[in-house]
């Protein structure tokens, strides 16, 4: 896809909290390197599915904020940008943290 669509133009998404954080930003390095952008939907588990019992306690706030600076720094280091429009009125966490760093 990064040779049709050009780095930075393919993106991939990530649950976020069914990994270990720390294995997970490193996997977004990696694939930043191929061109695609990584971002993430948090996961949320809801009561009595089957994968809550599989999953740690759900993640904390600054565990959300502190993967999200993580990301936002590949994103600085590849020049990509977050997912969507920090303008649209479906904005994301990374937009946020993006605009401050």
């Amino acid at each position: 896809a990064v040779k049709i669509f050009g780095r930075g133009y393919v993106r991939t998404n990530f649950v976020l909290g069914l990994e270990d954080l720390k294995n997970l930003i490193k996997g977004c390095e990696i694939l930043a390197e191929e061109g695609i952008v990584s971002d993430y939907t948090i996961f949320f588990p809801r009561p009595a599915s089957g994968i809550q019992k599989k999953t740690k306690d759900i993640l904390t706030k600054a565990e959300v904020i502190d993967f999200t600076k993580n990301l936002v720094k590949i994103y600085q280091l590849y020049d990509y940008r977050p997912f969507t429009c920090n303008l649209s009125s479906r904005t994301s966490i990374a937009n946020d943290i993006y605009n401050l760093l």
